[in-house]
């Protein structure tokens, strides 16, 4: 972490520390826009620079977040580069330099992707770290606008109305003007228009048709992966009194819920007592484990648990407050949840093809161009998913770098990850939900629709084999018998056997009844069982569990959790669509 530390205190002084001076100056900047009722803008740029020192030419940055760029042409040779928030245009020859004044004529189609009808676009971008001593425009729009819906605005980002630095006239559909004093570094021009309904046409993308067959193709491959490889076949409850011979509490779960948890885990703590290895003390505060005699079975997990109960051979007892504030214990045990859940061990009850790599991957791939369809829809088809730019900075980014070197495991970079992805959405959702497109709700709900499905089929591959099927019949015909069982019934199971409450207790609390099971003997004399020690009553089961559930989590003084070592007309200048700035290079 101090690394990592080390790193942000790094990135936050390089963005802190001044850019260069630039070596040139704009002595006039004169811009032409041409729009068409489609939102199409023609801009032409006639820029006079003056450089101070030899230079190749300039860099001309244009903001192409939620538009689009195209048909771009330079006075002189130039080259373009494309991210998702900008377009770059670099202009000059590497081998030759230019000194004194110097002429570029810039020209390029940009279609807007607004949908109300007004005009917001910035002439000249706030992002120039020059001074532009002499600044014309003239907008020219393709029906007559009302000269009181039109403002200007100029200064630094942010500058909102009209400050009277410029002159500015409308006529019919033209607005002209020019600037009455010199721009200062990254100040610009921005001009805002309120349009009568209908004076622009909205035309529907064109990706309306390939988002519609895109959702529907990888929806309907989702489900038929899943209909033929994942969908389990009927089972029937088989009445059971007993769950099947060689079933533990973790095979239950496993089968039930297709993971076996750490509440699995804890049953095993009964179970084992069951067999005779362990007597229990268990009270409200706290509970003690005695170990009895060593496991001598052949279950790998069995021995484990004994094994991270009491890890020394000599040691015979241990308590619940010692399991929790145990590193190893804790590490041991999670990393024993995790190898329960293999894919080696879930073989035995589910169908190999169900858990295929390539099934699962192509799985992940349909749920995600769902998801993918429909951010592209949420964000009115615009390929540059601006609003998602924020999710990779360069501090998230390698904080993920990091989380994946450790093979998933450094848990800080993990919460890192999560935090800022968290605190970034709930930033940006309203805003996302306040430029929702009307005419594109439809879609929106259908992508979210097939987004579920997808993510549904996705969770729901893994499918029981024959044999799977036939333990979980007798398991759920059990989980029947818990909930609906008799009281003469019971008592005649408990007369047969006395240690029968006990013995399927560890299976209905991972199967979810035991509060019911509990219930069931509120009026039956259950005598204690053998292991243990001083009085065992019902919740005396439910102490267990929760302290020693309570025990596994992550904590401060396991090791789990790690503390952090710091504290935590209208319109504006630079608002708009177009606009950006530039450099030397």
């Amino acid at each position: 972490m101090k690394k990592i530390f080390f790193w942000n205190i790094l990135f936050f002084l390089l963005l802190i520390s001044p850019s260069r001076a630039e070596n040139f100056f704009i002595e006039n900047y004169d811009v032409v826009l041409r729009v068409n009722r489609e939102q199409n803008v023609w801009v032409s740029e006639n820029i006079d620079t003056v450089f101070t020192q030899s230079s190749h030419g300039i860099i001309l940055d244009i903001p192409s977040s939620k538009s689009h760029i195209s048909n771009i042409s330079v006075s002189e040779q130039y080259t373009v580069n494309r991210s998702l928030e900008k377009v770059s245009v670099k202009i000059g020859k590497a081998d030759e330099w230019i000194k004194g004044a110097h002429n570029y004529k810039i020209n390029f189609q940009h279609l807007l992707r607004g949908k109300d009808n007004e005009f917001y676009y910035n002439i000249i971008g706030t992002d120039w770290n020059v001074p532009i001593n002499n600044a014309r425009f003239t907008v020219v729009l393709p029906q007559k606008i009302n000269p009181d819906d039109v403002g200007i605005s100029i200064g630094k980002y942010g500058t909102k109305g009209f400050n009277g630095n410029a002159v500015f006239e409308v006529r019919e559909n033209y607005v002209s003007g020019y600037i009455t004093k010199p721009l200062q570094p990254y100040e610009g021009i921005t001009i805002h228009i309120k349009m009568p309904d209908g004076y622009f046409v909205f035309h529907k993308s064109k990706y309306v048709k390939i988002v519609w067959l895109g959702l529907l193709i990888c929806t309907l491959l989702s489900f038929l992966i899943w209909h033929i490889f994942g969908r389990d076949e009927h089972v029937t409850p088989v009445v059971s009194f007993y769950p099947p011979p060689g079933v533990l509490p973790t095979d239950a779960e496993q089968l039930c819920t297709e993971k076996v948890s750490k509440k699995g885990l804890a049953a095993l703590i009964v179970y084992l007592a069951n067999l005779g290895h362990i007597k229990i003390t268990s009270d409200k505060s706290d509970f003690m484990l005695k170990k009895i005699s060593d496991y001598d079975g052949d279950n790998e997990f069995l021995s484990a648990v004994m094994g991270f109960l009491f890890r020394d051979k000599y040691e015979k007892a241990v308590c619940g407050y010692h399991l929790k504030n145990s590193k190893e214990f804790y590490k041991s045990w999670t990393a024993l949840e995790k190898n329960i859940n293999r894919k080696k061990y879930k073989k035995r009850f589910f169908e190999k093809s169900s858990m295929s790599f390539l099934l699962w991957g192509l799985m992940g791939l349909l749920m995600c161009a769902d998801i993918s369809l429909t951010l592209f829809v949420l964000f009115d088809y615009d390929f540059s998913f601006g609003y998602l730019a924020p999710f990779f900075s360069v501090e998230a980014l390698m904080m993920l770098i990091i989380w994946v070197s450790s093979g998933f495991k450094n848990r800080a970079a993990a919460i890192y990850i999560l935090l800022f992805s968290s605190i970034q959405l709930a930033a940006l959702v309203p805003q996302m939900v306040s430029e929702i497109n009307p005419e594109n709700i439809p879609q929106l709900i259908m992508g979210c629709v097939c987004s579920l499905i997808s993510l549904i089929c996705f969770k729901e591959m893994l499918k029981p084999n024959w044999y799977g099927r036939q333990i979980l019949g007798h398991l759920l015909g059990l989980k029947k018998f818990i909930e609906v069982a008799e009281k003469a019934r019971l008592e005649k199971m408990v007369e047969e056997n006395p240690e029968y409450f006990y013995q399927i207790l560890p299976y209905a609390y991972v199967l979810g009844v035991s509060d019911k099971w509990i219930k069931q003997f509120a009026n039956i004399a259950v005598p204690q069982p053998e292991w243990s020690e001083g009085s065992f009553h019902f919740n005396s089961f439910n102490y267990l569990m929760k302290n020693f559930n309570s025990a596994t989590m992550p904590s401060v003084a396991n090791g789990g959790i790690r503390r952090s070592s710091s504290s935590g007309g209208g319109g504006f200048s630079g608002g708009g669509f177009g606009g950006g700035g530039g450099r030397s290079w």
